[in-house]
């Protein structure tokens, strides 16, 4: 969960956009789980999720090769439309 949001965390934390609720009701509603599951299981303080290992970024290697970018809003629109049209 956390590799999957903490990339968007300010898009999902923006109060003026739906997001989360629309991020929310697409796992509720395509992946049939139930609707405080992740409220529940998700919890690591009173901020919520703490997203600073991951959005510190691998450390550099030796060889000073720079590990590959994952493409975090190309890999959500995938994850939406495969759980649109997978249950659909």
């Amino acid at each position: 969960m956390k590799q999957l949001v903490c990339p968007v965390h300010e898009q999902i934390n923006d109060l003026k956009s739906n997001c989360p609720e629309t991020f929310f009701s697409y796992v509720n509603l395509y992946g049939k789980y139930p609707p405080a599951l992740f409220s529940s299981l998700c919890r690591e303080g009173q901020r919520g999720l703490d997203c600073t290992e991951l959005l510190a970024g691998p450390p550099e290697q030796q060889n000073g090769a720079r590990p590959a970018r994952a493409h975090t809003p190309l890999l959500l629109l995938m994850l939406f439309s495969l759980l649109v049209f997978n249950m659909s």
